[in-house]
């Protein structure tokens, strides 16, 4: 379970995306549309970096924390560029009705 310490080095990033992201929610977007996002993520995240862990063989004993680092940062950015395409669906959606 080493992922966590992935997890842990990436919450700060996590942070600032999750403040970016329910910052450009509009002003009544519900519990699960503020939070699913987020929490997806970083659940995904954690997954792709336990998956990193499984995939790294040999390199030295630093490969397994790279490649998991890697890709934990390529599940957050593509979770919170899905949710900023979702943020500007629902902007668009409100300034037309």
């Amino acid at each position: 379970m080493q992922s966590w310490l992935v997890l842990m080095l990436e919450l700060p990033l996590a942070a600032v995306l999750i403040w970016i992201y329910q910052g450009q929610l509009p002003a009544g977007s519900g519990a699960l549309t503020r939070w699913g996002g987020p929490i997806a993520s970083i659940l995904l995240a954690t997954a792709a970096a336990e998956f990193g862990f499984a995939l790294a063989h040999g390199g030295g004993q630093l490969w397994p924390h790279i490649l998991a680092a890697l890709c934990a940062f390529a599940v957050y950015c593509a979770a919170f560029g899905l949710g900023w395409w979702y943020v500007m669906r629902l902007r668009a959606g409100n300034a037309s009705a």
